[in-house]
This record gives C-alpha cells, structure tokens and sequence, in this order.
C-alpha cells in the first residue's frame, strides 16, 4: 500500500515536472524568437546609424571646406578693401597735384 501511495505521488510530481518542462520549453521557445527579432531589428537600426553617420561625415566635410573658403574670401575681401581705399587715396593726391 505504502509503495503503491508513493508510487502515485511520484507519479503525479513527474506529471507536473513534465508539464512545468513543457512550459519551460515553450518559455524559452518564444524568448529565443523574441531575441531573433531584436537581433533583426538592431542590425537595420545599426544600418541606418551608419548611413546616418556617412551623411554626417559628409555634412562635416562640407561645413569645413565651406568655412575655409570663407576665410578665404573674408581675406581676399579686406586685401580689396585696402587696395581699393590705397587707389582713392592715390587718385586723391593725383586730384590735388592737378588743381
């Protein structure tokens, strides 16, 4: 009788493993589908960061040429200023030696 009552109880514990088991499977089934998708997704997020980034580069790169030319044009601007008021200021004194 005692085996037989103990029989049962094992019975029902490895029924219940079993079942817990099953769910355990099914558990970590869909967290392995779930970590697919995530792997998916950061691999497009990681595509578009990196296209991103190229752009940005680019801008970069632009933004400083721009700005180089102009400090190039801003020199080039004060070189004419000067020139331009050394020349009225010479056409000035040719102006006076005339009168």
């Amino acid at each position: 009788m005692a085996t037989k009552l103990a029989f049962e109880v094992n019975s029902t514990q490895i029924s219940e493993m079993q079942t817990n088991i099953s769910g355990q499977e099914e558990n970590l089934k869909l967290q392995r589908e779930k970590i697919r998708e995530s792997n998916k997704t950061l691999k497009e997020l990681e595509s578009k960061h990196s296209k991103h980034l190229q752009k940005q580069e680019e801008f970069d790169n632009s933004l400083r040429r721009c700005k180089d030319e102009f400090k190039e044009f801003e020199r080039q601007d004060v070189k004419y200023r000067e020139d331009l008021s050394h020349l009225k200021h010479k056409i000035k004194k040719l102006n006076d030696k005339l009168d």
